[in-house]
């Protein structure tokens, strides 16, 4: 699991950018299934309420 949240609770903008490129490398593997993917946008909505509440 990539570490999204610095101590005081801000996103890392480096964090965005290594979600994109995890997806992307998992999209070519087998593995990559409904469930992978369910899992990047429960994190992809958890940065986004992150991001609402600053």
């Amino acid at each position: 699991m990539i570490l999204c949240l610095n101590s005081v609770g801000q996103v890392i903008p480096e964090c965005i950018p290594s979600l994109v490129a995890f997806y992307s490398i998992n999209r070519f593997r087998l593995c990559s299934t409904i469930a992978h993917r369910i899992k990047f946008l429960k994190c992809i909505l958890k940065l986004m309420n992150l991001l609402l509440k600053i």
